[in-house]
C-alpha cells in the first residue's frame, strides 16, 4: 500500500488528545469506518486489511470444527420471516422494500434463511449433524445509530447446526465455543463467559463503557454473572431454536419416522470484534492490534520523496518485502519524518524502515522499532523471522 493513494488523506493525522476520544469516535476519525450514510460504514482499505484477517481466521477455525460455508441472499421474501412469527415480533427492525418489492426485506437474521433451504431436502439422520455458517452483512432498522458500535448495517459470522437430539446440539454448541475461545485468543481478546444452568445457552461479553449494565439477566435470558454496576457489550451467542409448524422441519431418524431436529444458532459480530481489540489494545503510542490482524509488519519511510535516489532505493525496499508476501506500507506523502513515523507507531507497525541519502549511500536502510528504539539485526533475517513466526 502507498499512503499517498489512499483516499481521506486528511483521516492520516493522528487526532490531537486522541486518547480522550473515545474508541468508536476515533475509528470514525482515522477513516478506518467512514459514515456519509448514518449506519451505513465504507471501509477503508485499511481497516479492511484488518476485516479480510477476521475472517479469514473465524473462518478456518469453523472449518477446522467442520462447519460449512455458504452464501445466503441479503433479500428474502416476507413470507419467510412470517411463518417464523418473526416479522410481527422484530417489525421496528426489519427494513423492508419498496418499488414494487413491499413483499421483500434486507436480512436481519440468520435462523429462518437456514431453515428454508435445509428443508428442501429429505434429510435423514445419516446427515446429522449438518453444520453451516456464513459470513456476510445483516441490516436491522437501528433508530439510533452510534458508528462502528451501533449501525444499521453490520457484518457478522452466523453459524447454525442441525442436530437429532438435544446431546448432539450441546456438541454443537460446544464446538462452538470451542471456535470463540480460539478466536478471543488468537485475537488477544479479554472477555467473560455466561452459560445457562442448563448448559444450552452461552454467552460472550467484554467491559465497555459504552456499553450497557445488562443487570442479572444477560441478552439471551441466561443468569448473569456480570456485575451490576458495570457496562458490558455482547461479542457472541449462542442457543437452540425450535421450528414452529409453518416452518415445518423436520428429519427421518433409522426408523424412517420424521422427527423434530434440535437447531443451533450460533453467531459472532465481527464489527464489535474490530471494535473490542482497537478498544483494548490502545496505549501511549497508538494502537498495538494483535499479530494475526496486524494491517502491516513494515513502514517504509523515505525521508525525502523529492529526492529520486532515496524514492528508487525505497520503491525496491517495497518491492522486494511486498514479494515476501510480509504486509508493508511505503509512506509517499511529503511529510516530516517525525509525522510519518509517529503514524507507524500509532498504527502498530512494529518495525519503520527508514531511508535517506546516507541509506542509499551504504544500501542499507535504518531499521527502528515501534517507538524508536535501533534495531540491528539484519533485514533479511528479520524477514525470515516474520515469515515464519519464528
Amino acid at each position: 500500500m502507498k499512503l499517498s493513494k489512499l483516499p481521506g488523506q486528511n483521516n492520516l493525522e493522528i487526532p490531537k488528545n486522541w486518547n480522550d476520544i473515545k474508541t468508536y469516535k476515533l475509528i470514525e476519525k482515522l477513516g478506518w469506518f467512514n459514515f456519509i450514510n448514518q449506519g451505513l460504514p465504507i471501509v477503508n482499505p485499511i481497516a479492511k486489511k484488518i476485516n479480510n484477517q477476521l475472517e479469514k481466521i473465524v473462518r478456518e477455525l469453523s472449518e477446522n470444527q467442520d462447519f460449512l460455508e455458504i452464501s445466503l441472499p441479503r433479500i428474502y421474501s416476507n413470507s419467510i420471516m412470517e411463518k417464523s412469527g418473526k416479522m410481527d415480533l422484530f417489525a421496528d427492525e426489519i427494513i423492508t422494500l419498496g418499488n414494487g418489492l413491499e413483499k421483500y426485506s434486507l436480512s436481519a437474521t440468520t435462523e429462518e434463511i437456514f431453515i428454508e433451504y435445509l428443508k428442501q431436502d429429505n434429510i435423514s439422520y445419516r446427515q446429522l449433524p449438518t453444520k453451516l455458517f456464513k459470513i456476510q452483512d445483516a441490516f436491522r432498522n437501528v433508530k439510533r445509530t452510534k458508528g462502528i458500535i451501533k449501525s444499521i448495517q453490520f457484518s457478522g459470522c452466523d453459524f447454525m447446526s442441525l442436530n437429532q437430539d438435544i446431546g448432539d446440539y450441546l456438541s454443537s454448541l460446544n464446538e462452538f465455543k470451542l471456535i470463540m475461545e480460539e478466536y478471543f485468543k488468537l485475537l488477544n481478546l479479554k472477555y467473560i463467559v455466561d452459560v445457562s444452568s442448563d448448559s444450552t445457552k452461552i454467552e460472550y461479553f467484554f467491559e465497555d463503557s459504552e456499553g450497557e449494565k445488562l443487570g442479572s439477566s444477560s441478552i439471551i435470558g441466561i443468569e448473569s454473572k456480570l456485575k451490576e454496576t458495570d457496562k458490558y457489550s455482547s461479542l457472541a451467542m449462542g442457543y437452540s431454536v425450535t421450528p414452529n409448524k409453518e416452518q415445518n422441519l423436520k428429519f427421518k431418524d433409522s426408523n424412517n419416522n420424521l422427527i423434530n431436529p434440535v437447531i443451533g444458532s450460533f453467531g459472532v459480530g465481527l464489527q464489535k470484534i474490530f471494535y473490542a481489540i482497537v478498544d483494548q489494545n490502545r496505549d501511549e503510542l497508538g494502537i498495538n492490534f494483535p499479530s494475526p490482524v496486524r494491517p502491516f509488519e513494515f513502514s517504509i519511510i523515505p525521508i525525502d520523496v523529492n529526492n529520486d535516489e532515496v524514492m528508487h532505493f525505497s520503491e525496491q525496499m517495497y518491492t522486494m518485502i511486498k514479494s515476501r508476501g510480509i504486509n508493508v506500507y511505503l509512506d509517499d506523502r511529503d511529510k516530516y519524518l517525525s509525522k510519518k513515523g509517529s503514524l507507524s507507531d500509532f498504527m502498530g507497525v512494529p518495525y519503520k524502515i527508514i531511508i535517506g541519502k546516507n541509506e542509499v549511500l551504504i544500501n542499507k536502510p535504518q531499521i527502528k522499532s515501534r517507538g524508536g528504539d535501533i534495531i540491528n539485526t539484519n533485514l533479511e533475517s528479520l524477514l525470515e523471522e516474520i515469515k515464519y513466526g519464528n
